[in-house]
């Protein structure tokens, strides 16, 4: 027998009612907990699992899901209302299920946030017990069962591991723990993008219903704890939470993206240098953060002269590159553009795209490095550069 994906739509008056419902019981909650799956990251193109076009769906299909590059992969209205909640004290405690590492990526402190299957951006060192934090994705094992990333802690030196929890698998003991105290201490249930199929994580929101509280599910499908709830609500995450913080009169912040590169050069042969485009901070990649990168030799005049890929980033986005050097003859070329191109998703599957272009005149200002932030809202796709020159570098 396959498996029902049929998803329900409130209509718009039964939506109204419902989520005025939810913001009434959010008020008078004394100890709010809010579960996630994955629907509330589908509106940034991250597929579910039992949705009509989610994962194990198209699998059984003979179908496959296509991976978002890392560079488009970003927090969802959801997940931004999700941490002004918890930021205002109306939310005391979140559990996901999902592994994108998106409920970190908005701002949630691990502190409020229980990742029962692990996160897709840390790996941890074993040994000592240290975390990293990239923003890129760590795992890189092709064996199921192994964890080694092939990185090592700068603090023990043993080999790092990813958190990913696969089939078979035991749940993080800590991340557990601290789920189930949070569970056992609730007076409202609230699931956003949840089939409730997979255990034990499906069975928390029931300590919440055995003590007397509110159980609420948002949805599109139904679920094995539809009979538990209080409360059912069959809308997308996102339409849900924009009335919810609306009827809470919060506001669901902007991300934003914010990325530093530094130019650099040092001596190479007469007057070749060698130039060098990196990310300060090793954490980063810029294969997760653009989706290419160019330079264009300029002349006297600053007209072009040529223009050549960094490096291509493009479908292999994936790869951790976060630095990379080339020699350039600054008897023919007086100075350098680089193009950062941007690609960020917009919901519906929109593809907004940009270029930001950092000038570098290495000649003219002695060998200094020059370090850029950009920044772009999400939202609003407003694009800022800020520069900064720093003292001249060692040849």
């Amino acid at each position: 027998m396959s498996e029902d994906i049929t998803e329900y739509f409130d209509t718009p008056e039964d939506l109204d009612r419902k989520v005025r419902t939810l913001a009434n019981l959010i008020r008078q909650s004394k100890h709010p907990v809010i579960y996630t799956g994955a629907g509330v990251s589908t509106s940034i193109g991250i597929p579910d699992f039992r949705g009509p076009k989610g994962v194990w769906t198209m699998r059984s299909k003979g179908l496959r899901t296509p991976r978002l590059p890392n560079y488009m992969v970003y927090p969802s209205k959801t997940h931004m209302a999700i941490k002004e909640l918890i930021d205002k004290g109306l939310i005391k405690h979140l559990v996901s299920q999902n592994t994108d590492g998106l409920h970190v990526k908005s701002g949630v402190s691990r502190t409020n946030l229980s990742e029962l299957h692990g996160n897709t951006n840390i790996e941890i060192c074993n040994h000592c017990g240290r975390e990293y934090y990239r923003d890129y994705r760590v795992r890189n094992n092709p064996e199921v069962h192994e964890h080694g990333t092939g990185r090592y802690c700068t603090n023990c030196n043993h080999e790092l591991e990813d958190t990913i929890i696969n089939f078979g698998e035991n749940l993080p003991i800590d991340q557990l723990s601290k789920a189930t105290s949070e569970a056992k201490k609730s007076d409202l249930a609230i699931v956003f993008g949840s089939s409730l199929k997979v255990s034990p994580a499906c069975n928390l929101p029931l300590y919440t219903v055995k003590r007397g509280g509110k159980f609420v599910i948002c949805n599109l499908q139904k679920t094995p704890m539809d009979q538990y709830a209080n409360l059912l609500i069959h809308a997308r995450s996102d339409e849900i939470m924009e009335k919810l913080m609306s009827y809470l009169d919060l506001t669901i912040h902007s991300w934003i993206f914010r990325k530093t590169v530094e130019l650099s050069c040092k001596d190479y042969q007469q007057q070749k240098k060698k130039v060098k485009v990196s990310m300060p901070d090793q954490s980063q990649s810029f294969g997760s953060s653009f989706k290419n990168i160019y330079v264009v030799y300029k002349d006297n005049n600053n007209k072009e002269m040529e223009r050549k890929v960094v490096f291509p980033i493009g479908d292999s986005a994936n790869r951790i590159i976060s630095s990379q050097e080339f020699v350039v003859d600054f008897n023919r070329v007086k100075s350098l553009d680089f193009l950062f191109e941007l690609a960020l998703r917009e919901r519906e599957d929109i593809t907004y795209s940009d270029t930001v272009t950092i000038h570098y005149d290495p000649i003219n200002n002695n060998n200094s490095s020059l370090v850029a932030t950009i920044e772009v809202n999400i939202d609003t796709y407003d694009v800022q550069v800020n520069q900064q020159e720093n003292s001249q570098i060692p040849v």
